[in-house]
């Protein structure tokens, strides 16, 4: 069984990247994505390079860390990739604007289950069975908190 694991948060490349598009959100009191910059940003060259990658590589399975769900985006990343012959758990897609881990398979059999985070940052982790083995895909942003972590760690000591 072979696993891909990769992060797609710089679809955009080195010099176009979402985060270049944050601000200060007053009643939050933090900094927040402005979502419309996400389609400014030309993904096309990069996506054709990642597809490239997955076909020589060719994983049963595929975790996809920062997987964007935008009204703004014009590019249907989750079509595409059944295109390709994977399939993926649908109650693991978030409604709304989302950046999350995502999973998806092909010939093997999964089964989703319970993620450690997902009362904490959900949507930051994805847990499927096959057989007696466990894939535990997740993704520990910049601003990785405690109670994140604690989950992560309590997991891995189980």
């Amino acid at each position: 069984m072979r696993i891909l694991s990769i992060n797609i948060n710089d679809f955009g490349g080195i010099n176009e990247h979402l985060m270049q598009y944050k601000y200060f959100h007053n009643k939050l009191k933090r900094e927040c994505i402005d979502w419309r910059g996400w389609s400014k940003i030309n993904k096309h060259a990069v996506l054709e390079l990642f597809f490239e990658y997955l076909e020589e590589k060719r994983p049963d399975i595929l975790v996809v860390n920062e997987m964007l769900i935008s009204s703004f985006e014009t590019i249907d990343l989750i079509s595409e990739i059944m295109r390709k012959g994977y399939t993926y758990y649908h109650e693991n897609v978030p409604k709304g604007n989302y950046s999350f881990t995502m999973m998806f398979y092909k010939n093997v059999k999964c089964k989703l289950q319970k993620s450690p985070n997902e009362n904490h940052r959900a949507y930051r982790s994805v847990l499927c069975e096959i057989g007696d083995i466990l894939i535990y895909g997740t993704h520990f942003p910049q601003e990785s908190d405690s109670e994140f972590l604690k989950d992560v760690n309590d997991f891995y000591d189980v």
